[in-house]
Parts: structure tokens; sequence; C-alpha cells
């Protein structure tokens, strides 16, 4: 600018107003200075102000911003003269927030993401700059410049560099001694006593705070920490909400909390593999592990049905000990359901490691499970420090504990003797050993089945006619253990066609299994299976349900199949392209099986869900080729259904009713299946 007046004649105006001041003067830390600068007298010489002002827009405009914010509250005239002349938006930080109002820290409009430049007056060791820089940061905003008129030349640029922040300074103490000293106004041995004073009196931040105290205050700087009012999935309103994915975007403070989470279990806690839940905790589990030189696993939320259909990705065997890595605990409802599927796969998982806890009962729930807790910060810590730092008052605190004490999360755990029963065994059994363990009669009579025909497969007999359907199941009979229907697409259905099927059924030894795949509230599906046009319950061995609505369906099928010695199967994960099944889903579906194990045998799934020998796997969509449908059905070959994906009993459809020769087709994949399943067992002999 041309007539920005030369740094040398601001020092002189300066001097002049007594904002610069020479002799002996005690600082607030109680050293003695040689020099004292009191900037806050230009408020009182706007000439002075302005010109000064003009020097801070002039470094401005190199810079890329879409604000400016004053340090409280000596530079804020500073930032307002800025922001008058030439139109640039302002921000205020408030030294504390109001109790009333809407009790902002930061006054002023912007969004997430904008870049803010701070402006300070003097900067001695930049506390006071870092301190706004953090309200900023965690409000969104980006800071990555400071400018100031004076560096006092005593750690304050070091210390800012140390925090990513850049120190831009009009005046540093040097020009101003030296300017004084030529202009006069100063002595040589004041100007010697001077810069003696500033080497001596270095204060370079030396970082003495507890690591926990630092990772809080800086989580807090990012905006992992938000105060207001926010809903949660339940619906709730809370006071705080906690976003630890922001770490992701921080390398330095993501490395320090992973060293930190690290010392709690080492030598502690005794684990062959890592494992991040799903999918919040992925990168914490990744950063520890590449540290240290751990095996790390990829849990899936959902199956694919492509590939390997693998449930856990990574190198893993059975009976290894795996720690589970998390982020945020609320109830611990993911964690356990994440323990749980880790379990599934032969996995013991009986520790967490964890970031934060909301303190909302969670550590309870999961020690109910024998799940042991190793917690870095818990809410009520990280509340103690952000209130030490004056990051919040002590109202909010106060408000946020009675919140978390009165809201308590807990999970509906299934009971703990089917939790035994689970973890009993969790090799393969032949299928007589484990119709020996079964309690229902149909699963009993189902395995017994399956070992003297040598056979787990199930037909899908989707066709439209009684004739096409006696005659399948005649044709087919001797090579299933199980044959599903859907009834009501039959077109010409009738009680004495279904009276045929059961005779067939007792002719060639297998099940019958109407996929009805009930879904109502219970007095519906009560009414559906008992009565009506088809009147399952008298017919149909097995049927399915979804989970979806809960227990209550459950409990509405037994009341009318246990009487009849029926049996129902629960649809734990589909074949079908885009479907919203996922693991939390299916968690809930096996604990639901468990509470029901009297009635419930299994469930239509794509992966093993448990190690209960006595709860059965039943895989659709198998059919020997690599494509699909063009209504997303998704095809697995018979032997991966078993060896990948856990299959007990392969669902085979149009690879048998869509062949030429149905029983040449039927005997195939009987033997395919059933030795895939022997083979499997031999494998894992070997193993042992």
């Amino acid at each position: 600018m041309d007539h920005l007046q030369k740094p040398s004649e601001l020092i002189q105006d300066l001097h002049s107003i007594n904002a610069v001041k020479f002799g002996s003067f005690k600082l607030k830390s109680g050293i003695m200075s040689p020099f004292y600068f009191d900037l806050r007298a230009m408020i009182s010489y706007p000439n002075t102000l302005l010109k000064a002002s003009e020097h801070v827009y002039d470094i401005l405009q190199n810079l890329e911003y879409e604000s400016i914010c004053g340090v409280p509250y000596t530079a804020l005239p500073i930032a307002s003269c800025i922001s008058t002349m030439h139109r640039v938006p302002m921000l205020l930080k408030r030294k504390e927030a109001k109790s009333y109002g809407t009790k902002k820290m930061v006054e002023g409009v912007f969004v997430n993401g904008d870049r803010c430049v701070i402006v300070e007056d003097v900067v001695t060791s930049g506390g006071s700059v870092l301190e706004t820089a953090a309200c900023l940061k965690s409000e969104g905003l980006v800071v990555t410049d400071v400018i100031t008129i004076l560096d006092r030349g005593q750690g304050g640029q070091k210390n800012l560099e140390n925090q990513g922040i850049t120190l831009h300074s009009v005046l540093s103490i040097q020009s101003v001694i030296a300017a004084l000293l030529e202009s006069a106004k100063i002595t040589s041995e004041q100007a010697e006593t001077s810069l003696n004073f500033i080497e001596t009196n270095q204060l370079i931040s030396k970082s003495v705070i507890d690591p926990i105290e630092d990772i809080v205050l800086r989580l807090h700087d990012i905006g992992s920490f938000r105060f207001g009012s926010f809903k949660l999935s339940n619906g709730m309103i809370t006071p705080i909400y906690i976003d630890l994915r922001l770490v992701i975007s921080h390398p330095s403070l993501m490395s320090d909390i992973c060293k930190q989470m690290y010392k709690l279990v080492e030598g502690v806690v005794q684990f062959d593999i890592l494992c991040g839940v799903p999918y919040a905790a992925l990168h914490l589990a990744t950063c520890i592990a590449n540290d240290h030189g751990l095996n790390n696993v990829l849990l899936r939320k959902v199956v694919k049905q492509y590939g390997t259909g693998k449930l856990i990705e990574g190198v893993y065997k059975e009976g290894q000990k795996c720690l589970v890595v998390e982020d945020v605990m609320v109830s611990g409802q993911g964690i356990y359901e994440s323990c749980e599927s880790l379990k599934s796969q032969g996995v013991e998982a009986t520790d967490v490691l964890l970031v934060l806890d909301r303190e909302q009962n969670g550590e309870r729930n999961l020690k109910k499970q024998g799940i042991r807790l190793h917690c870095l910060i818990r809410v009520s810590e990280a509340l103690d420090i952000l209130l030490k730092h004056k990051r919040i008052d002590a109202e909010l605190s106060n408000e946020v504990m009675r919140f978390l004490k009165a809201n308590p999360a807990n999970i509906p755990f299934a009971k703990a003797e089917d939790h035994q029963r689970t973890s009993q065994i969790n090799k393969l059994l032949p299928f007589d050993e484990r119709a020996a363990l079964c309690s229902n009669p149909v699963s009993k009579k189902l395995f017994t089945i399956m070992h003297e025909k040598h056979t787990n497969l199930c037909l899908s007999a989707d066709v439209t006619t009684v004739d096409m359907l006696l005659k399948l199941a005649d044709q087919v009979g001797p090579h299933i253990c199980m044959l599903k229907t859907h009834v009501d697409i039959l077109e010409d259905f009738t009680t004495a066609a279904v009276a045929q099927l059961v005779e067939l059924s007792q002719k060639h030894n297998f099940v019958i299994f109407e996929d009805r795949k009930f879904s109502d509230i219970g007095s519906t599906v009560k009414q559906q299976y008992a009565g009506g046009l088809y009147k399952i319950a008298d017919w149909s061995e097995v049927t399915t349900a979804h989970s979806i609505p809960g227990p209550g369906i459950v409990q509405a099928l037994q009341a009318v199949g246990s009487p009849k010695g029926r049996a129902c199967v629960l649809l734990a994960e589909m074949s079908s392209k885009g479907n919203l099944t996922n693991a939390s889903y299916s968690v809930a579906t096996v604990n639901m099986a468990r509470e029901y194990s009297d009635f419930v045998i299994g469930f239509i799934s794509q992966s093993k869900l448990t190690s209960d020998p006595t709860l059965l796997h039943m895989t659709p969509g198998v059919k020997n080729t690599d494509k699909g449908d063009n209504l997303g059905q998704q095809y697995v070959n018979a032997a991966d259904a078993v060896t990948l994906r856990g299959a007990d009993i392969i669902i085979v459809g149009r690879g048998i009713t869509q062949a030429a020769d149905p029983v040449a087709a039927a005997n195939e994949y009987k033997n395919l299946g059933y030795e895939s399943y022997e083979n499997l067992r031999t494998q894992q002999k070997s193993d042992e």
C-alpha cells in the first residue's frame, strides 16, 4: 500500500503515546522487565490505531481467510478497525459463554471449515492466541495464522509453530529497540539490558501436561466434543455429542491416542489379534497394529454375497484371543455384537480397548457378559478437564452429568446358560451327535435324517401347481432332508394336496418346510399360522419368520406350533442384492433364537452366526453358477456355501427345478453338500 507508513514511524508513534515504555516493570508472573508494551492505549489515539491496523491488513491480504477474530479483549479494536475499513468479516470470541441467550462462545456468521485469521496486539508466549485458536477450532473453524502488531520475542513464535499456527508480526522487539536507540529515545544501556532480558527469559512451552489431559483438550480443539441439543439414534435428545471419527483427519492426535490406549493393555492383556468395531474404530485398530507390529483383522457388518463370503477378513485361527477396539461407548451393544460375531467364528473376544466411555451403563452391560473393559477416558474425566481449562462452565458440566446418570442404556442380552451352551462346542460334530444334543423334536428328527440319508440338501420347490409339487417331491424325495414350499403360489391349492405331500414326506423321510416368512404382530401371525386358507401349522413341520417384530412373533408361533411338535427358523441374513439385514440385526436374531431355543431351531443365513451345535444354518441361493438373476438373487455354489459360509443345509431351487434331469441334479447337489460338510470336519480334525 502506497500510503502505508514505515514500521519505524509506527514505532515512534507508539512511543509517543506511551504504548512502548522502557524502565523497570513488574509483570504478572512477578518477573521484573526492562520494557513494557501497553497497546491498549491506541484506543484513545485513533490515528495511531488506524495506522497499526493498516499494517495488520497489509499482511492479511497475503493470507487465505474467510474471517478474522481479535483476541479478547485487547485486540478487538484492531480487528474492528480492519473489519470496518476493509469490509472484512469479523468474529468475536467470548472469554466465557453467557448463561443466557444463545450461550455461544463465538459470535458471528460462519460455517464449518471456514478459515479464520487471529489478530493480536502483543505476543509473548502465545498462550492467549492458543486459547482463542482452540475455541475457534472447537466450533469447526480452521486456524493456521495469527497477525500481531508486536512480537516480544520470548518464545511465542515457536510455541505457536508447535501447534501448527504461523505467527506474522508487524514489529519485532529487536526492531523496536533498534529504532528507539537510533532516535535516542532510549540509551544504549537500556537497549543492551532489554536484549539480554529477551535472551534469558524465553517462554518456550515445555509440555508437562498430563497426556490424557492433552488428548481431551485437543479433541475439544477439533470439535469432537459438542455441547447443545442433539438427537440420538434412539430419538433421545442429549446435551453432549462426542464424535471421535474426526481424529482420522488429525494423524498426530490419532497416533497419540493409540499410544496411550496400547499402554493400558501392554503386558496386562494377552491377545493374538486386534479387531476394530466396524466401522468407526477400524482406523484406531489399524494404527495400534501398525505401531506395534500386531495382527489386525476386519469384521464385516454385512457379509458380501460374492467372493469368499467371509464375516472376518484377514488371517486368524479358531481359538485365538482377540482384543476388540472401540472409539465411543454408550450401552456397549456395538461391542457386544462384535464380540458375538467373532465368537461365532471360533475367536475368543473377552477384552475391549476403548477410547471414551459415556458412562451410561455400558461397562456394567459388558461385565454381565464376561467382557472386560479397558478405558482410556471416561466422560466425567473429560468434563473435569474441560472445566479446569475453562472450555466449559460448571453449569454445563453438571447438566451433562445429570443427563447421563438419568439415562442409563441397557441391552436385552440372551440368557447366560445359552451362552454357556454355545461356548461348549466350537468344532463341527457329526449330524447324529448334533441330533442327540437337541431338545426340539423337529431339529432332532432333521439331524437324524441328514445322518441316515447322507444329505444336507433342501429342495426349494417354487412351482405353481400341485401336480408339479407332488411330482418333484416324489422324484427328488430320496435325495433331500427337507422340502421347502411357498404354498401361496400354488394356483390349485387344496387341503387334500398337502395331505398327499405329508404322505410323500413320510415315504421318503424328509421334513416339510413352509417358507412363510411371517413378519406381522403376534396376534395376526397366530391367526395366519393356525387358520386361514392354508392352516400351515397342521402340516408344515418348519416355518420361517422375521425377527423384526421382536420376540412377540416367536411367542405367537410357539403358542400354536409347540403343541403340534413344530419348529421355527428365523431369517438372519438374505441372499438378495441390496437387502437391508446387517450384523446388528443378525446378532439380535441369534439372541432371539437362544431365548426361544425350545422352538427356534436355526436360521436362514449367508454365514455361520453361532457355534451352537443345536442350531441349524440354512443357506439359500445355492446354485452351481456364478450368475444371479435379473431380480437381485445372488448365487453361491454348494461347496462354498458349506466350507466358506458355514451352511449346515444348502437350499437349492432353480438348480434342480429347472434342470433337464431334476433327479440327477438333486443327487449331484446332495453329494456336493454332504461331502463338503464331511471334508470340513476332516480338515478340522487334521488341524487339531
